[in-house]
């Protein structure tokens, strides 16, 4: 089974990772979400990326799961604007989007502009549904699939607590485009955002029944042992560029069922950075009296 996350339209890493697994005699494919980049202009630029997902796979559409993430929430989202809301505030569509652009509005507040038509009715869920099996419609979702003989969770969010070192630095500079000039600039970023440390949704436990469980997002690969849960819980890392944490690498995961093992994989050298034996790593996160994890550093085999 292979595992990939977060690409947003990377989809050079993306075949890098796809001809490893066919290579490897992947059967399944699991997508977390973040498929769609944020700059999408229009659909063709995803249709192209889906078909990527076949072809270099091998693997025909009933064994390719993409889950939905926040990206296809936003970018795939078809909206109404409600006039009198804009005309209330003074506002263009233009304008607005340049408020949100540069941070000036947040996209909650700049919601209230706007009626969403309900996600299953758009169009860029119905591509989607073109070339794969879509069972989890919103990113806080859990879908539980059967496969090799286990039964593993998924999810685009974290929907438990993570250890605090799986999480990124707070404060984080990012090179990123100024709207207004053009120019790159280097800004101080927080990526530890509302959606990945969310009391309420972090108090979900973990579907009954269920082996191991993957969620995506974060941009941090690695894994750890869920104690209350008595569960490992995976990220398969990011294969997009642009990670949110300078150590990253652009990387994926092949899951082994029958030797309930883990291999990740670089994205970009296509070698393997390290090696996890899921069955292992429950004994010793059993026994350890502290948090259990492995994370993933550019160019640094995985290691306790």
């Amino acid at each position: 089974m292979g595992v990939l996350g977060d690409s947003h339209g990377q989809d050079d890493a993306l075949k890098i990772a796809l001809n490893r697994m066919r290579s490897e005699g992947v059967q399944h494919l699991i997508v977390m979400g973040d498929i769609v980049p944020w700059n999408m202009d229009n659909l063709s630029e995803l249709e192209s990326t889906l078909r990527l997902l076949q072809s270099e796979s091998g693997l025909s559409r009933d064994k390719i799961e993409i889950l939905i993430g926040n990206a296809e929430e936003d970018v795939l989202g078809e909206r109404i604007p409600i006039r009198e809301e804009f005309d209330k505030a003074g506002l263009t569509e233009e304008k607005l989007q340049e408020l949100v652009e540069t941070k000036q509005m947040r996209r909650r507040e700049a919601a209230k502009f706007y009626n969403s038509v309900p996600f299953e009715q758009t169009q860029g869920y119905a591509l989607l549904k073109k070339y794969a099996v879509v069972s989890v419609k919103s990113p806080g979702e859990y879908s539980v699939l059967d496969i090799g003989g286990k039964s593993i969770a998924i999810s685009h969010y974290n929907n438990r607590p993570l250890p605090e070192d799986l999480l990124q630095e707070k404060d984080v500079p990012m090179k990123v485009i100024d709207p207004k000039t053009g120019e790159e600039k280097t800004i101080i970023k927080n990526f530890r955002l509302e959606h990945t440390v969310d009391a309420q949704r972090l108090a979900r436990p973990l579907p009954a029944g269920v082996d191991v469980a993957f969620y995506g997002d974060l941009h941090i690969g690695g894994a750890y042992w869920d104690a209350p849960m008595d569960k490992v819980i995976l990220n398969p890392g990011v294969l997009h560029s642009k990670a949110k944490d300078v150590t990253e690498p652009q990387a994926y995961v092949i899951y082994n069922t029958t030797r309930n093992e883990v291999t990740y994989f670089d994205a970009v050298s296509d070698v393997a950075l390290g090696k996890l034996n899921l069955d292992e790593f429950a004994r010793r996160g059993r026994s350890s009296c502290t948090e259990y994890l492995i994370r993933l550093s550019r160019g640094i085999p995985s290691s306790q």
